[in-house]
């Protein structure tokens, strides 16, 4: 990661922070929200088939976001 994002694994209830250097391993299936402070640049790696569900509106996503900022 270059840069600082936070990471929400809603499937697990669990919130990361993440800067530059860091890295977030997630498995398959689970569900995901992100909130990016600066410029982030990250690389992503997978196995096998991706697939990206976009199932929550970016109002929706941003107040969510904003309700759990710290």
């Amino acid at each position: 990661t270059k840069g600082s994002k936070r990471v929400w694994n809603l499937t697990k209830g669990t919130k990361y922070d993440l800067v530059a250097g860091d890295y977030l391993f997630t498995p398959a299936g689970d569900v995901h929200r992100v909130k990016y402070f600066e410029d982030t640049e990250f690389f992503i790696k997978w196995d096998g088939h991706w697939d990206i569900f976009l199932d929550e509106d970016l109002a929706a996503a941003h107040a969510a976001a904003e309700k759990d900022a710290n």
